[in-house]
């Protein structure tokens, strides 16, 4: 076995900081934003304006955030 460095792409929660484990085994990897950001979505987040991300949990600063990004046009 040998180590090689390797970079690949965690989303995370831009409210609480809660990182994705979409598979119940901890963090999440992807090799690209975009493949982390689809698979965020997959799991019910909820992408925000700039590029920002909420996670599914309900709470008054999540639903706060979720609710400001429906009302801010595309």
């Amino acid at each position: 076995m040998s180590i090689h460095p390797e970079s690949c792409f965690v989303i995370r929660c831009d409210v609480c900081n809660e990182a994705l484990d979409s598979d119940g085994f901890g963090v999440a990897h992807f090799a690209t934003g975009e493949q982390a950001t689809a698979a965020a979505v997959d799991e019910d987040w909820t992408v925000l304006a700039g590029g920002r991300i909420s996670c599914s949990v309900s709470d008054p600063e999540h639903d706060d955030a979720r609710d400001a990004a429906a009302l801010t046009p595309a």
